[in-house]
């Protein structure tokens, strides 16, 4: 079994598990956000994530890293925390987002592109 912890299941996040579930229906897909909400708990726990409260310790094949820096005094702990739920020789996934750059012809970016003016 493929068992997922999705950490900052936001926008790509949520997708990410969706498509997990679709994928592999028996795996259990763990949901981390940054603050408890419980009405958003039961909402994720019907469609059949189990999500997690703080100080849980679960240990998972796969873990995706979602989260966004903003708001967040301590990021480069939280990111190095997702290893944690790591079982041995699991996988994690780093996601992260800079802007909208100019390029749009299938060239290299990275942080030092031109921004697409909104």
């Amino acid at each position: 079994m493929a068992d997922l912890l999705v950490l900052g299941p936001g926008r790509l996040g949520i997708r990410i598990a969706q498509k997990w579930q679709s994928e592999y229906p028996s795996s259990n897909i763990y949901l981390k956000f940054k603050s408890e909400n419980p009405e958003r708990s039961k909402e994720m726990e019907e469609k059949g994530f189990k999500v997690l409260s703080e100080g849980s310790d679960i240990k998972v094949n796969k873990v995706v890293f979602c989260a966004p820096p903003h708001g967040n005094p301590d990021y480069p702990a939280d990111v190095e925390q997702g290893f944690s739920f790591l079982k041995s020789k699991g996988i994690l996934v780093f996601t992260s987002s800079g802007s909208v750059y100019k390029e749009n012809n299938g060239g290299e970016i990275n942080e030092g592109n031109s921004l697409q003016n909104h």
